[in-house]
């Protein structure tokens, strides 16, 4: 971000629709959002000068944050709850803490249900009607046909993360959407000399390498195992070399063959973690993907995917600290 650029927010009252902005504007001494692609852990933090204590929402209510710049635009983080507030000093700031909103369902609630001869996206879009919520998904993930999909004493919210998993995608739900997209599938390059970098910290390790993935399975209807040998191009009848063995015991050859396909995915990934703290930037958030520029020979031109965020807005400036990872 250009450094002349200012720093805003904007606040919204969702129960009754107001915004409440220029009432708080005064009293905010600093906004906090941390987020990551486990939604429900997501949590916006606001210090106030004491003396605005009265004209903050109340325990309960539900608000609406958005954080960015003046000349560039606002962005959605979500809504939230207020949740808690806590008092320090001096001077006497009171800490409110909102936890992000209306995942109790998603995450409570256990359903049974099961899909035949239905794509990846008609599956999705069923989970996100019955929670209010709109699907974006990649088109090649939509396009998935899948046999049969059963969804057993299982809540939304994990039956979208084993989804996640299973297709090696990144499954959130964030600001009333589900997002489903290929792992690192959407990334923005990050050059070092141009990012606006404060501080970051970047470390790698190999994992070991093998030739062929494994995963075993059993038809329900006879007593004999099956193996399903996967070689991260297709998958063979015998193999000769390093084998990674996937441990569940699949119910069919399709399960199987989905099994091993996501088990190279992880294997196959170079342990890359690390984290960068820099200049505001509204746009990044988990799930995205850096494209690694300017870092050195061991780091450039990879991509390595943000698992949380944390966005500070202070009256001296914005900034943004992300933690990167390639691996699980």
């Amino acid at each position: 971000m250009v450094s002349e650029y200012t720093p805003d927010y904007k606040i919204i009252n969702k129960d009754s629709g107001a915004d409440i902005t220029a009432k708080l504007r005064e009293f905010i001494v600093k906004i906090t959002i941390k987020e990551s692609s486990a939604s429900a852990n997501d949590t916006l933090s606001i210090s106030i000068d004491a003396a605005g204590i009265d004209v903050f929402p109340i325990s309960g209510t539900k608000i609406e944050c958005h954080l960015g710049y003046k000349e560039t635009g606002l962005i959605n983080f979500g809504v939230y709850k207020v949740d808690t507030k806590s008092v320090s000093g001096p001077p006497e700031i009171i800490t409110v803490i909102c936890g992000a909103s209306d995942f109790n369902a998603l995450y409570k609630s256990q359903k049974s249900r099961h899909w035949d001869d239905k794509t990846l996206g008609d599956i999705l879009r069923t989970v996100a009607a019955s929670n209010g919520l709109e699907l974006v998904i990649d088109d090649d993930l939509a396009a998935i046909q899948i046999k049969y999909m059963v969804q057993k004493q299982e809540s939304d919210m994990n039956f979208v993360a084993r989804l996640a998993t299973e297709y090696a995608a990144n499954g959130t739900i964030k600001a009333g959407h589900i997002y489903f997209k290929k792992g690192n599938g959407v990334y923005k390059t990050v050059n070092r000399s141009k990012l606006g970098l404060i501080n970051y910290h970047l470390q790698w390790i190999d994992k070991p390498k093998y030739d062929y993935v494994v995963a075993t399975w059993q038809d329900i209807n006879s007593s004999t195992s099956n193996e399903e040998i996967y070689d991260g191009e297709g998958f063979s009848l015998e193999y000769s070399g390093s084998v990674a063995r996937v441990q569940e015991i699949s119910q069919s050859q399709y399960e199987a063959r989905k099994n091993a396909k996501a088990f190279w995915h992880k294997l196959e990934k170079l342990k890359l973690s690390g984290s960068m703290m820099m200049k505001g930037d509204p746009t990044i958030v988990s799930g995205l993907g850096f494209k690694l520029s300017e870092f050195g020979d061991t780091f450039d031109g990879r991509v390595v995917e943000v698992k949380n965020t944390t966005h500070t807005w202070q009256r001296n400036g914005y900034t943004t600290n992300a933690v990167l990872s390639t691996g699980d």
